[in-house]
Order: structure tokens, then C-alpha cells, then sequence
């Protein structure tokens, strides 16, 4: 059997788009977040598992020469995401809970990210194959370890009727905040990684105030006026605004940051009235999540090499991560929450959800390897760590509510 390059793409498209339906419909058959089931789908189209079994069928499947394709389709995917979670953004409820959430949110992502740049710092090996420096290396370690997936943990929430309850409302705040601090402190590392000299690195900077002035005063004024009296999305304006995600992602490009700063900077200028961000994200997310997130999955799967952990020394390494991972965001999340005077069950609680990686780790990390930061057996590592803390959310917040049922039963 042969295929031409437009035949090989969908047939691809055929396979990993039926894999990952399955998966995801497996997955939410055991109370877990369809996306979980997705990203393993991934995994599993890889080397790692298809791969392995069977490399003649992975090899016709996935040919080399075609996963640059995929992986170009997979960036416009995430565009596309990352402009939906900046429409998604609640600046009024990130207002409303500023001042309780500032002490959770700061040490949810400081800890664990401080946890991680000393582990990395020890485990810097300077016969790694891209030869990063040690400093970018610490720091793309470090915040990889520290992001929460605020798209998903609204899901989690969502699907456990959690959104509107008063620990609900609490952690979206402390995952919005800690979204922002991540963001920026990735934009920063991103630019450091990319070894600008001082001087650019100062016109950087004076590019993206010039860039957020632009989109407050200027194109944010111009879209809410445009659809002021827009009760329905017309193609006209449906184009305007995805000539709006491309051009910001364009920018911010061109400035040296990579073109999702650009995306989510652009879903939260979109005008909110008549609900111009629902009706957005409605027409967008769907093709988005069935047809473009999957590719990206794929494409992290294809990277994730699981046989790479073939020694005890990185196996010890994973098990250090994973608690280190573990106990950086849960331990830097719940002491902090106990403190702004919740109780010992919601600040656990807060804790584990805080723990929830997901997507938004895998882009970092993704990130990351497209840099030449992170090797191949760390970008695994992590990976299985950012799948393993999400599967397990649930199941963590189960245990916590029977543990804390149990001690009141004793009382």
C-alpha cells in the first residue's frame, strides 16, 4: 500500500483520531477527565508501545519524514487553545479572590518551582546532547514542576460539582493567578533560554509593554465597539478575530517568545459583552479539541520513549521527581491555604487539585525540548509525571474525603 503525502495525513488523522475517541471514552468510563485518556492515547501511538510491538506498522504509519507535518498542525492547534483558555480567564474572579489567594497562589508555584531548580541544579549533566546551560536547564526544570492545568482542573471541578462551592471558587482563583505568574515567569525563562544579549533582551521587554499597551488601548477599544450591537458571529467578524490570534502570535514571535504568549494574550482582550467569549469559544473548541489537541498528543507521544528508563539510576530519578513533583505543589499549596484559615481537609483538598498538570505541563514541556533544554529522558520523565498527577487527582481527592469522613466519625 502507498500513499501520497495528502493520503499518509489522513490516514493518520484516521488513526489517531479514532484512538484518541476511544481512549478518551475509556477513561471517562472510570470517572477520569476524557483528556487524560487522550494524552495516553499518545503515549501509546508512540515509540513507546506501538512502536515497540510493532515498528513495521509504526514506521509505515508514522514515517519520519511526515511528523514535521503533524507537528506544525499541532502548533496551530495549541494557538487555538491557548486562545480559548485566555477567553476562558476570569480577571473580575481573579480580582474577587486576590487578596486570599495571594499567599496560596505565590507558594503553589514558587515552591515547587524553587524544589525543582535545586534538584535540576544537582542533576545537570554537561555531556547533555544539546549542551543547554546549566541556568536554562534549572529553570525550565523548575517551572515545569510548578505549572497547574487550569483547563482542566476547571473540568475536575466542574465534573465533581465543585465550580460553584466556596473551596470551588477559592481554588479557580488560586489556579487563574498562578496561571498568570506562570505564563510570565515562562515568557521570562523562554527569553533567558534563548540567549538574548543584554541590549535585545532590553528591547525584548520594551516590545511586549509596547505589544499589552497596543492590545489594551487599542485593539481591545476597537473589537468591543465592533461587536457592540453583534447579537450573532458573522464570518466577517469570525475572520477579524482569528486575524487578531494570528497576528498576536506573530508578534510575540517575532519579539522571541513563543506565539502561545501571543494567542493567550489574545483571547483576554476579546470584548465580553453579548457574550461575544462564549459564542468564541463554542465555534472554536470543538474542532480544536477533536481534531488539533490530538495531533499534539501524538506528537508528544512520539517523544516520550518510556524504554529510555532502562536503568535503576533513571528510574530512582523518575521516583525522586515524581515525589519531589508531588510533594513541592501539595505540601506548597495546602500549608499556605491553612493559613489563610481554611480548614485541614480543604487545604489538602486545594493541595491535590493545585497538583493537577495535565495539558498545560506538556506544553512546557514540549517547549522545552523544541529549545534543546530538556533530553529525552527527562522530557519522559516529566511527561509520566504530568500525566500520573492527573489521573490521580481524583482518586487523591476520594481518599482525602473518606480519610476526613472517618476522622470525623471518630471525633
Amino acid at each position: 500500500m502507498h500513499f501520497d503525502n495528502t493520503g499518509l495525513l489522513l490516514f493518520q488523522l484516521l488513526i489517531i483520531l479514532s484512538t484518541v475517541k476511544f481512549f478518551g471514552f475509556l477513561f471517562k468510563k472510570i470517572n477520569q477527565p476524557a483528556v487524560i485518556g487522550e494524552i495516553i492515547a499518545g503515549i501509546v501511538l508512540g515509540p513507546s508501545l506501538v512502536g515497540a510491538l510493532f515498528p513495521t506498522t509504526f514506521g509505515f504509519v508514522f514515517p519520519k519524514e511526515s511528523i514535521g507535518t503533524l507537528q506544525q498542525l499541532s502548533q496551530i492547534g495549541l494557538l487555538l487553545f491557548m486562545f480559548i483558555v485566555g477567553m476562558e480567564f476570569d480577571m473580575e474572579k481573579l480580582k474577587g479572590t486576590a487578596n486570599q489567594s495571594l499567599l496560596v497562589s505565590s507558594s503553589s508555584i514558587l515552591f515547587p518551582f524553587i524544589l525543582g531548580c535545586i534538584f535540576a541544579y544537582f542533576i545537570f549533566d554537561e555531556t547533555l546532547p544539546n549542551h543547554p546551560s546549566q541556568f536554562s536547564f534549572v529553570l525550565f526544570v523548575g517551572i515545569s514542576m510548578s505549572v497547574t492545568a487550569f483547563p482542566v482542573l476547571i473540568r475536575i471541578l466542574g465534573e465533581r460539582s465543585m465550580l460553584q462551592t466556596p473551596m470551588g471558587i477559592f481554588v479557580t482563583g488560586v489556579a487563574a493567578m498562578v496561571d498568570v505568574i506562570a505564563w510570565v515567569m515562562l515568557a521570562a525563562i523562554t527569553t533567558i533560554v534563548q540567549g538574548h544579549s543584554l541590549i535585545s533582551s532590553i528591547y525584548q521587554v520594551l516590545a511586549i509593554i509596547a505589544l499589552l499597551l497596543f492590545s489594551i488601548f487599542a485593539v481591545k477599544p476597537y473589537l468591543e465597539k465592533h461587536f457592540s450591537d453583534k447579537a450573532i458571529i458573522h464570518p466577517s467578524s469570525f475572520s477579524l478575530v482569528i486575524i487578531c490570534l494570528l497576528l498576536f502570535g506573530l508578534i510575540t514571535s517575532v519579539i522571541g517568545i513563543h506565539a502561545l504568549f501571543g494567542a493567550f494574550l489574545a483571547g483576554i482582550i476579546m470584548p465580553e459583552k453579548n457574550k461575544i467569549k462564549e459564542k468564541l469559544t463554542h465555534k472554536i473548541e470543538m474542532l480544536t479539541t477533536v481534531l488539533f489537541l490530538p495531533l499534539f498528543f501524538v506528537v508528544t507521544g512520539l517523544r516520550t520513549k518510556v524504554d529510555l528508563l532502562n536503568s535503576p539510576e533513571l528510574i530512582g530519578l523518575f521516583v525522586i521527581v515524581l515525589l519531589l513533583a508531588f510533594g513541592g505543589k501539595i505540601i506548597g499549596t495546602a500549608i499556605p491555604a491553612r493559613m489563610t484559615g481554611k480548614t485541614w481537609y480543604q487545604s489538602w483538598s486545594i493541595g491535590v487539585l493545585m497538583n493537577t498538570r495535565g495539558l498545560m505541563e506538556l506544553i512546557v514541556l514540549n517547549l522545552g525540548y523544541d529549545l534543546g533544554v530538556l533530553p529525552e529522558s527527562l522530557f519522559t520523565i516529566l511527561t509520566l509525571v504530568a500525566i500520573i498527577s492527573t489521573v490521580l487527582t481524583s482518586p487523591l481527592l476520594d481518599l482525602i474525603s473518606y480519610l476526613y469522613r472517618k476522622e470525623l466519625g471518630k471525633a
